[in-house]
């Protein structure tokens, strides 16, 4: 690993400590405690994944790093289905004890990628939820989502980039986009941590301090931290 790759991730690991700082309790009431606590735990999942691809980062680890990407994607946009398009009866079976016959109400119910954007869609429509939000989940999947099945299934994509060995540039790539992840996921806790939006502002202003750390092309990559000593492609 190179010194460029390990200041990259020590300051993306700034971004997220920076972001989370000033997310402290997050209110609730009879009413939506569940639904605030489902959106919890599915958001903690996406940052669970987070740390682990930074792992998988500095251990040089490049496919399962990119296989963890699309999970991170997953969770996290349950995380916005859950708290922003969830009926009642979606989130209770959430809760019920695990077994069986509950894990089978819950997988046969629970919708796939394609439909929770389209209600996160509906959620946009109506007034819920930004729709920069939403448009960034959609981008999100049309760049990424075939590649990631191949490297998450061993295909092609996969077998080419451990025959071929992987290209620092494209790590820094890989961990850009679980960054910009995470700043979704600290947006939605921001928003329910402050109804008033301060929290919200901040870390947009974070995103603007800490631009290179989020999802850039690889030629602008290559520009901004290699620049004449740039690898090959």
């Amino acid at each position: 690993m190179t010194p460029i790759l390990k200041q990259f991730l020590a300051k993306s690991i700034d971004f997220r400590a920076a972001m989370f700082r000033e997310i402290k309790e997050i209110p609730f009431t009879d009413e939506t405690e569940y639904q605030i606590l489902a959106t919890l735990i599915m958001a903690d999942i996406s940052s669970e994944y987070w740390e682990a691809i930074h792992a998988l980062a500095y251990a040089e680890s490049f496919i399962p790093a990119v296989s963890l990407l699309r999970l991170q994607y997953e969770s996290l946009l349950r995380a916005y289905w859950l708290y922003y398009c969830a009926k009642n009866e979606r989130i209770s079976e959430l809760h019920q004890p695990l077994d069986e016959k509950n894990v089978r109400s819950i997988e046969n119910h629970m919708p796939n990628v394609k439909e929770m954007l389209v209600d996160l869609d509906k959620a946009v429509i109506a007034g819920k939820l930004h729709p920069k939000s939403v448009q960034m989940f959609q981008e999100f999947r049309e760049m990424h989502n075939q590649p990631a099945n191949s490297f998450v299934h061993s295909g092609m994509h996969a077998f080419n980039r451990q025959r071929e060995g992987f290209i620092e540039p494209m790590f820094i790539q890989i961990v850009q986009n679980a960054n910009g992840l995470e700043a979704l996921n600290a947006m939605l806790q921001g928003l329910l941590c402050d109804s008033e939006g301060w929290l919200s502002l901040y870390i947009v202003r974070l995103q603007h301090q800490y631009l290179d750390c989020l999802p850039m092309q690889i030629e602008n990559i290559v520009q901004q931290f290699y620049r004449e000593n740039a690898p090959p492609l």
